[in-house]
């Protein structure tokens, strides 16, 4: 029997996408859906779905529940029957085109396995809340895959060939959420499936529509797209310890078929997180970067006698310690300023 985690096909589900199958219209403001109730007799919409939710509530005839309630329901099968319910659940999954999720023994490889078949068991911890808070946020992993076209058109268009189609796991998606789009992968820097990023596939696109869909509720600050290629690159092409920082998805598959390792902060502009997940990725490390720091701020510093040196040098291991922990530069620039004062206060007193 087909395993199937019911919370995250609630979730992922697309409600709009089932009530265009069943051919069914309303008004939409907002997250709300007002549409004519189809398990009653129903001329003045009374039924509200919210989209967000993914639940519905019909206030004349009292029928509600959630998305998987609704399918069954449309199915005339009964939502407090397993057997119902799973033929309801799969119809979302088709409809919205959720392919089936994978089981937790299958989820727990995903972890020692990325897109390429590259070991990627990370030893970078968790990112840590940005202002001081230790509250751990990350992108929690799917649990499905979606059902991918790799021969569609854009492909041809763009120059996009099968060996990068595979590689990077591309293909329109037809259904769902990520309809009439080109569906990105996007994996942790320990190679789990995070999401799916959609670019709208034809040449002609809605007024109302952005080219880059991303999924709502995922963090796009807490991932580096690639990253977890480049910490699995000792069984590829590609050996160099260093990394190119680029904006976009398709500058680091350019660069990949180069044999040059990149990473995409995925915007214009790079994030806290995304430095951290940076410095934990080279061959130093924060700690290496650190001391690296500390050692050559000594050196600029060789004027002074070997007791103010290694001050110079605890100093600087000292301010690097606070910038990581904080993530500010504006603090160890008040302390180098403080110390500052302190040295040539004593130089005047002396």
């Amino acid at each position: 029997m087909t395993w199937i985690n019911f919370n995250e096909v609630k979730q992922q589900g697309d409600f709009l996408g089932l009530l265009n199958h069943f051919s069914i219209t309303g008004k939409q403001t907002g997250d709300e859906v007002r549409i004519p109730c189809p398990f009653h007799d129903d001329h003045n919409p009374s039924c509200g779905v919210n989209i967000a939710d993914n639940k519905f509530n019909c206030f004349s005839c009292g029928q509600h529940g959630n998305i998987l309630d609704f399918a069954t329901l449309m199915s005339d099968g009964d939502p407090q029957d397993n057997q119902d319910l799973r033929a309801g659940a799969k119809l979302v999954m088709d409809v919205c085109g959720i392919s089936t999720p994978r089981s937790p023994k299958t989820r727990r490889r995903a972890r020692q396995v990325n897109q390429e078949g590259c070991a990627t068991k990370s030893n970078i911890k968790p990112v840590q809340a940005e202002f001081g808070g230790s509250e751990t946020v990350s992108n929690k992993p799917l649990t499905f895959e979606l059902s991918l076209d790799s021969e569609h058109d854009f492909f041809d268009h763009n120059g996009i060939c099968g060996e990068q189609i595979e590689t990077f796991g591309l293909g329109f998606c037809s259904k769902g959420s990520m309809a009439g789009r080109i569906a990105i992968p996007i994996h942790n820097e320990s190679g789990e499936l995070v999401a799916y990023v959609g670019r709208w596939a034809d040449k002609k696109m809605p007024e109302d529509a952005d080219k880059y869909k991303f999924p709502t509720g995922f963090k796009k600050s807490l991932v580096l797209y690639n990253l977890h290629r480049f910490l699995g690159l000792q069984t590829t092409h590609i050996t160099s310890k260093h990394i190119v920082l680029v904006e976009g998805f398709w500058s680091v598959q350019r660069l990949h078929r180069l044999g040059i390792a990149a990473v995409a902060v995925m915007g214009t502009s790079v994030s806290s997180e995304q430095i951290a997940l940076l410095q934990a990725s080279t061959f130093m490390g924060s700690i290496g970067a650190v001391f690296t720091t500390s050692v050559l701020w000594t050196l600029i510093h060789t004027q002074y006698e070997a007791y103010y040196l290694s001050l110079i040098f605890v100093m600087g291991l000292l301010f690097g310690y606070i910038r990581q922990k904080t993530g500010s530069l504006f603090i160890p620039i008040l302390l180098h300023m403080a110390a500052n004062f302190v040295a040539t206060f004593q130089m005047y007193l002396l």
